[in-house]
């Protein structure tokens, strides 16, 4: 699985989209400081603090974390 670039549906970021290891679709950006990853299967991970020093490579942030309108694209519980 690769990533997929897209553009976010409220804010009209540049906006990559990859999925989680559970199947689920996540929309993310580029970052520095991120704590996502791509694994090897192409999968997304979520870095547990602490890795992120330690993993050296591209990362990412959600764009739930950045985007302005977040809160609209969020699913009742």
């Amino acid at each position: 699985m690769s990533l997929k670039k897209g553009q976010c549906r409220s804010c009209q970021a540049d906006i990559l989209w990859g999925v989680t290891a559970n199947n689920k679709a996540m929309p993310i950006e580029e970052a520095d400081d991120g704590n996502i990853v791509v694994e090897d299967d192409g999968s997304l991970r979520v870095l547990d603090k602490g890795q992120q020093e330690l993993f050296v490579g591209q990362r990412y942030i959600s764009h739930f974390a950045t985007c302005p309108h977040a809160s609209q694209h969020r699913r009742p519980k």
